[in-house]
């Protein structure tokens, strides 16, 4: 009975996590509710089924669903459950491969954990973008290019999203046994922690102002960093897992943004007899030359003036 309570509350948490994550990428979705690049419900998903077991996968299936309804998606039942299946299948295989096959250490301590991780995100991506994109190619009947581009964006998004959000959450979930392990830890948890925040500080004032503010991005850029490698020497993993989350987010906002303005609807110049669309950066106004006279036509009913003196007339 306990591990029964015990797996539905894992698979409870995981699912309102995945939720969560999926609405928010949902917000970049491409094709009507789906083929976000902008996917952090993968990262959730690899490093619950990690932790928790690859039988919670139904949680992954049901999450998607759910947030596909709250956005509110134009495809048809039978494509979302496909998409779903395909979502879980990306978290669940490599879970299993990683889990079973390279004994994978959680803290990611070593090279050949980071680079079973990148090489498991990276097919469990593919695994995704063929689901979700065969899935709206049939049901949509989207072309060849468009497809293509729709799978490219599908991996990119769910790849960066297990690459950004499965590593700090992996790194931090056997902080208590390292703390066990190694007792000298225990005096300094709290300069520990403070350090902690002043990393996460500066990298998130940093951030902000290089991705939302009004800088120069060439040279903003560079800024990011020195607190990077300040977190990684620092923290390790953790830490620099963590700034990383940070630095993606800020980056992402700032994108979005960027985009927003860029494809704002059109102008319109009103003048004095009609208004006159005109794009974005393009429309260069005419400047006024010098104003011609027109001859006015004579009106009909009238007789045309004569020209010479009132005598000659008669």
């Amino acid at each position: 009975m306990r591990s029964d309570a015990k797996t539905l509350a894992a698979a409870a948490i995981l699912g309102l996590a995945y939720y969560a994550a999926a609405v928010t990428g949902l917000q970049w979705a491409a094709v009507g509710g789906a083929g976000s690049p902008v996917w952090p419900a993968a990262g959730v998903g690899l490093a619950g089924l990690v932790l928790g077991g690859v039988r919670l996968w139904p949680a992954i299936v049901i999450a998607r669903l759910a947030a596909g309804l709250t956005v509110g998606s134009t495809h048809p039942l039978t494509t979302e459950l496909v998409i779903a299946l395909g979502n879980a299948a990306c978290a669940a295989l490599p879970a299993f491969a990683l889990v079973a096959w390279f004994g994978l250490d959680r803290r990611l301590a070593a090279m050949r954990d980071i680079l079973a991780l990148a090489f498991a995100a990276g097919i469990g991506a593919l695994i995704s973008a063929g689901f979700g994109a065969g899935a709206l190619w049939l049901s949509t009947g989207l072309g060849p290019d468009f497809a293509l581009a729709t799978a490219a964006f599908w991996w990119f998004g769910a790849f960066v999203g297990a690459m950004t959000l499965a590593p700090p959450i992996l790194a931090w979930s056997d902080l208590r046994g390292d703390m066990l392990r190694d007792r000298r830890t225990r005096p300094r948890t709290p300069s520990t922690i403070l350090h902690l925040l002043a990393v996460l500080a500066v990298t998130t004032a940093l951030a902000v102002h290089v991705f939302l503010g009004e800088t120069n991005r060439e040279v903003g850029t560079w800024l990011i960093y020195p607190p990077l490698i300040w977190a990684a020497l620092a923290f390790q993993v953790r830490g620099a897992s963590l700034a990383l989350v940070v630095v993606a987010g800020a980056a992402t906002i700032g994108a979005t943004f960027r985009a927003r303005s860029v494809r704002s609807p059109r102008r319109y110049d009103a003048g004095p007899r009609r208004a006159r669309p005109a794009l974005l950066g393009r429309h260069r106004p005419r400047h006024p030359g010098p104003r011609r006279r027109r001859r006015r036509a004579p009106r009909r009913g009238r007789a045309p003036a004569l020209a010479g003196p009132p005598d000659e007339r008669a």
